[in-house]
């Protein structure tokens, strides 16, 4: 799912466990957010817990009962910054089928592959050979959600 499916999530995962009445919650529930054009909608939903602001500054956002919120920071003072945007230019450049990677989850047109095809098809089999170390400050802030929790429960 995209940015509609996420901020639906958030503003029902409240209530959907609330309803449940075993015992649960022992881990977080950490989303993770691009901070581009579409965290709009998001960020509606996340401030609708919070009641707060959220403009996706903070290393994470507590929502709710065991659900985290990680907006994506942004790269390089870039406007936009999606997931995509933390893997080297190499694998961002990898064709497929004779087609070129466009980061959209929208229309691509016929010499451009999307996202999906980016995560199964390039990312999934050359996980063992991509430099995945611009990643640390995503997982630095994925920590600190799962320490902040710890401390909760």
């Amino acid at each position: 799912g995209g940015t509609g499916d996420l901020a639906n999530f958030i503003g029902k995962y409240k209530s959907f466990v609330d309803e449940i009445a075993a015992p649960g919650k022992i881990h977080p529930v950490i989303i993770i957010v691009d901070h581009d054009e579409g965290c709009d909608k998001i960020f509606s939903a996340m401030r609708e817990h919070l009641k707060e602001k959220v403009d996706g500054s903070k290393y994470f956002y507590h929502l709710c009962h065991n659900l985290y919120a990680v907006v994506l920071p942004k790269i390089n003072g870039k406007k936009d910054t999606m997931i995509e945007d933390y893997f080297p230019t190499s694998t961002r450049s990898i064709q497929v089928g004779g087609k070129t990677f466009k980061p959209t989850n929208g229309p691509i047109g016929k010499k451009n592959y999307g996202k999906h095809i980016f995560a199964n098809k390039v990312v999934a089999p050359n996980s063992k050979k991509i430099d995945f170390s611009n990643f640390k400050p995503i997982l630095d802030r994925i920590t600190l959600a799962i320490k902040d929790y710890k401390t909760k429960h």
